[in-house]
């Protein structure tokens, strides 16, 4: 009897040994894990902070709903000579961490037409105005005021900087408003208009609808805030 228990004393020893080796081996990966999770989450973490849309100013002036002008049925606003429509979209900045406008995007969409998304960033080229596009505008030199030949699409207000700290303004500028007419309704739909790198030709909003937004942090693609504004009534006129 003596014997048998030795024998057995020295087959269960391996057995434990390995065990645990392993449960060491699987405590070391979990920390492991854990470690490189946690370094991961900060390299990645999106700003928090709170920021609202808060008016739409519309300023500059444009013929009002010319003659057809491309033989394409369309009534279209031409460009006032020495003028150019100026329209930006207002946001505060309540509260949380600044925001660098160059380090974010803005994916733009309205509530009538929520399928139809496009991209807004410090990093595209402003569309410059001309007969190419509907609702062509004119010089960007010809803006008076805060707007005079604006460069980026954001910037803050009314400084033109980039960093935006809390209860700071911004702005989004838009490139342009057009006249549209509907052969069903015998009106003309006024609409704000951006011209960036996702749209096919123009994305535009009309007045009355609602614009809605996603501010996307670059570095992470998380979104750091959504929110939407109505866009007013407003005309466009040569006064």
């Amino acid at each position: 009897m003596k014997d048998i228990k030795q024998s057995n004393e020295s087959a269960v020893s391996p057995v434990v040994g390995v065990m645990m080796m392993l449960v060491v081996t699987i405590i070391l990966a979990a920390v492991v894990s854990a470690f490189a999770s946690g370094v991961a989450g900060d390299t990645s973490a999106a700003p928090q902070a709170a920021i609202l849309a808060t008016g739409i100013v519309f300023d500059g002036a444009y013929d009002s709903n010319s003659a057809d002008r491309y033989g394409q049925g369309i009534a279209r606003p031409t460009a006032v000579d020495g003028k150019m429509t100026d329209v930006y979209v207002v946001f505060e900045h309540k509260g949380g961490d600044s925001i660098n406008l160059n380090n974010i995007d803005m994916e733009l969409s309205s509530m009538s037409k929520s399928d139809e998304k496009s991209l807004v960033s410090n990093s595209y080229t402003p569309y410059e105005g001309g007969n190419s596009y509907i609702g062509s505008i004119g010089d960007k030199g010809n803006i008076a005021g805060f707007s005079g030949n604006w460069g980026t699409y954001m910037e803050t207000y009314p400084d033109h900087g980039t960093v935006v700290n809390p209860g700071d303004r911004f702005v989004l500028h838009a490139d342009f408003v057009t006249s549209m007419y509907d052969d069903e309704t015998h009106k003309y739909t006024n609409s704000l208009c951006w011209m960036n790198n996702d749209a096919v030709y123009q994305f535009w909003i009309d007045a009355g609808d609602v614009l809605t937004y996603d501010i996307i942090d670059k570095n992470s693609g998380k979104v750091i805030t959504s929110g939407d504004i109505q866009v007013p009534l407003f005309t466009i006129s040569n006064s």
